[in-house]
């Protein structure tokens, strides 16, 4: 054989090794059954592949086509209605999954080869470690007069749990990775957007929150209906921020990478104004969107 088509052979498929997004399964409790993964794209569910395990429970996929980004993806097995596990699919990790038992959840599941999940599962363990021990902190205190001694020591616990919770936000605030704008997704919820209807200092928490999103990641976080639900609270007709809607929808749009994001954002804001009957709202969308020409055939 030609030893020129030999080397060519060779480097194709050195090629594709290193470039090809692969998930391997080691469900050991699951031996012949099928597993399905399924990912969130905005408010669509994508089936992205299935894996057929073996007698050992074990099993990989060899994605045909890379994920065009990174995103939350749900594990699940043919009849077993209730096995589900969520983890963070990356186009640039190839992943093992590793559970021993009947149950997966994160306390008994190992991913290999993975920094998102790796990151992902220890900042939730730290944020919940230090937002307890400031909770109980606080609870304590309570309990003690500012003069005694076991007060002071509560104080000074307390300036080192806050310490290390500033120094882990920072942290995912500093990271470039998908875990991180889940992390800052999840904390968005519990602190800006969790009280949006109750004031309108609330309601300006959200709007300027909305005008920051990064919706490109939103889209495969599983948050995309929950966030852009709770931000719609800013813009009602007691708002100082009535209709000013389309306007910030428009800046929304400039800001985003991918054209299904792109669309999909766009649908959901016009269903928006249809629903709630935001004309003017609606014709600035419009009109930016005829400005803008990335969608074609746009009818006025």
């Amino acid at each position: 054989m030609n030893p020129k088509f030999l080397l060519t052979l060779l480097l194709l498929v050195i090629s594709f090794s290193v470039s090809a997004q692969e998930l391997t399964l080691i469900l050991s409790k699951h031996p012949n059954k099928e597993a399905v993964i399924v990912a969130e794209h905005g408010v669509r569910k994508d089936t992205l592949g299935t894996i057929l395990l073996n007698q050992n429970g074990k099993g990989s996929i060899v994605f045909k086509n890379k994920q065009a980004q990174t995103g939350l993806v749900n594990l699940t097995i043919k009849d077993k209605a209730y096995l589900s596990y969520d983890f963070v699919l990356s186009p640039t990790e190839s992943p093992t999954l590793i559970c021993d038992m009947e149950y997966v959840y994160t306390q008994n599941t190992k991913i290999l080869h993975s920094p998102e999940n790796d990151c992902l599962n220890r900042w939730f363990d730290h944020l919940t470690q230090y937002k307890q021990r400031i909770g109980l902190n606080q609870e304590l205190n309570k309990l003690y007069l500012p003069t005694t001694a076991f007060s002071e020591l509560l104080a000074t616990e307390k300036q080192i749990s806050e310490k290390q919770l500033q120094n882990l936000l920072d942290t995912i605030n500093q990271s470039t990775l998908f875990a991180a704008k889940y992390m800052q997704f999840k904390l968005a919820q519990e602190e800006k957007l969790a009280k949006v209807w109750e004031s309108d200092e609330q309601r300006s928490l959200a709007k300027n929150y909305f005008t920051q999103i990064d919706f490109d990641a939103l889209y495969g976080s599983s948050m995309w209906f929950a966030i852009i639900n709770s931000c719609m609270e800013a813009y009602v007709k007691e708002s100082p921020y009535h209709q000013t809607f389309g306007s910030d929808i428009a800046s929304n749009l400039k800001r985003i990478k991918n054209q299904k994001v792109y669309e999909d954002l766009l649908d959901a804001a016009i269903s928006v104004t249809e629903k709630f009957a935001w004309n003017k709202d609606e014709e600035a969308i419009v009109d930016f969107i005829v400005k803008d020409n990335r969608i074609k055939n746009i009818k006025r």
